[in-house]
């Protein structure tokens, strides 16, 4: 479904990541973890068409995309959402959703039914024409879901969408990422809190300086001596 060949992204001459391959097949959910500054965002930057790669091709189901533009990529079936939050603060919640079900609705009435749907879906129904910027950082973390939801990607990019939460609403977003999209959506999820990659991700990779260390099943990554060497010792988030 996603593969990754040869990936490199340079800044500055600097490689923030070097020569990444990987493959993800369809319906996967993938954990994207290791220490800041190990290439996690830069990856989903590079698949989103964020930055530019000085080398290496990415293709979703077959079809390069590594040089498409940004809303090219999205239109191929790839949503994202981030560590900081990008919506329309002066929009209603309902409006901030609308404009990402055109390529999933035919008809305006489908749209609004898809972004009705989102929005039920993370519970917030009752919220729906509250100004985005007026909803508390717990509810924009979930309309940013929303979001995504009403795209129906074929892959998600979520990119730590449990920062900044507490331990109970932490659990609730992954519960929602994990129910809200079928078995044809991809996951990649970015997490520094292992027991949120635990709950969802099956299967995860670890980065560090822009390489891939380990691939592997994520219960087995906890007994890995790489992970503590990546981590330098220290004691992994909980």
């Amino acid at each position: 479904m996603l593969e990754i060949d040869d990936l490199t992204v340079r800044f500055d001459g600097l490689e923030a990541l070097s020569g990444l391959t990987l493959a993800v097949p369809r319906g996967a959910r993938v954990g994207v973890i290791g220490p800041n500054g190990s290439g996690k965002t830069t990856l989903f930057n590079a698949i989103s068409g964020l930055v530019a790669i000085a080398g290496g091709t990415i293709r979703l189901d077959g079809r390069t995309i590594s040089r498409l533009a940004p809303h090219q990529i999205a239109a191929a079936g790839i949503a994202r959402t981030f560590q900081s939050i990008r919506l329309f603060q002066r929009l209603s919640a309902l409006d901030n959703v609308l404009p990402v079900t055109g390529s999933a609705a035919a008809t305006a009435r489908d749209s609004l039914r898809a972004a009705h749907a989102a929005l039920e879906v993370v519970g917030l129904t009752g919220r729906r024409d509250t100004l985005a910027g007026d909803l508390s950082f717990y509810e924009q973390r979930r309309l940013e879901i929303a979001r995504s939801i009403a795209q129906r990607p074929r892959l998600l990019l979520a990119d730590e969408p449990t920062a900044g939460l507490s331990q109970s609403e932490s659990d609730q977003v992954i519960e929602i990422i994990g129910n809200a999209f079928g078995n044809e959506t991809t996951i990649l999820l970015i997490e520094h809190k292992i027991a949120a990659v635990e709950a969802l991700c099956p299967r995860s990779m670890l980065l560090s300086e822009g390489r891939l260390i380990i691939d592997a099943a994520t219960n087995d990554m906890r007994r890995d001596p790489r992970l503590a060497d990546v981590y330098f010792g220290s004691q992994l988030p909980l």
